[in-house]
């Protein structure tokens, strides 16, 4: 009798034991969970801010170099005395020095009305890029225009320009650097697997890790998902939340180990 009751309370006590250590133990995996997502979502949002300021430093450095040509004496003088005199050597010399001048850039080329051009480097259908952009050129003005429609590794920054004695506007295109751009994603990434995207609002421009072909997400529910508006530009970035989940489901698969033992070892 005594073994059978001292047996019952014995098993009783294990079941109630296992039963408030899962209760106990999903809730607080639960409110973990929670507090994980929450955190790494706050701390997403803190980086994906700093990543906008330095962005938004990286293109004024970028347009005000380009802007800078168009004052720059030697550079109309050299631009005229192609667009007059069909004499490239001057222009030539004065893109690579500014390319080479210049860290953020790949080459720099030069387009007349007429469809002639000089660039640092002859490069697969700079040309019927370049004549297919003259239109968007126009449009902006004296204002530069972000594209990324060349090639998935750099984006085009370009804009018209005046040259002294000439009355038609000439192109200047400016080819960045993709890279640059990317080395700012690493160095505000959380998470091994964060993804970023980079995107004009009123042209192609974009810039994400894959070029800017890129098989986006149809739906952002289960995704810790960051976007901020940089001016006419916006930043996505983007996580699983399993990555801040599993941090917690590791932890207590642990103390359900630990649980485990310490109950094996009391029963007996």
């Amino acid at each position: 009798m005594f073994r059978s009751i001292k047996t019952k309370l014995t098993v009783s006590f294990c079941g109630i034991a296992i039963f408030f250590s899962l209760a106990t133990g999903m809730l607080s995996y639960g409110i973990l969970t929670n507090f994980m997502i929450h955190t790494q979502q706050k701390n997403q949002d803190m980086l994906a801010a700093a990543l906008c300021t330095s962005i938004e430093y990286f293109r004024e450095r970028c347009e005000n170099a380009l802007n800078e040509i168009q004052d720059d004496e030697n550079f109309d003088a050299a631009a005229a005395d192609w667009v007059l005199s069909e004499n490239s050597q001057k222009l030539l010399m004065y893109l690579n020095e500014t390319a080479a001048r210049l860290e953020f850039i790949n080459n720099m080329f030069v387009i007349k009305p007429s469809y002639d051009y000089v660039g640092t480097e002859e490069l697969q259908d700079i040309s019927t890029y370049m004549v297919d952009r003259i239109s968007t050129a126009e449009r902006f003005g004296d204002t530069c225009v972000w594209d990324s429609g060349y090639a998935t590794n750099s984006i085009m920054l370009f804009r018209c320009f005046k040259v002294e004695g000439y009355d038609k506007n000439i192109y200047l295109f400016m080819q960045v650097k993709n890279e640059n751009i990317q080395a700012y994603f690493n160095r505000f990434r959380l998470q091994n697997n964060q993804r970023f995207s980079l995107k004009g609002i009123t042209n192609g421009f974009e810039v994400t890790e894959q070029g800017f072909f890129y098989n986006y997400y149809d739906n952002y529910d289960n995704l810790l998902h960051t976007k901020i508006d940089i001016g006419d530009w916006y930043l996505r970035t983007w996580t699983e939340d399993t990555v801040a989940s599993s941090i917690s489901a590791e932890l207590f698969s642990r103390l359900a180990v630990v649980f485990c033992i310490i109950l094996f070892s009391a029963f007996f």
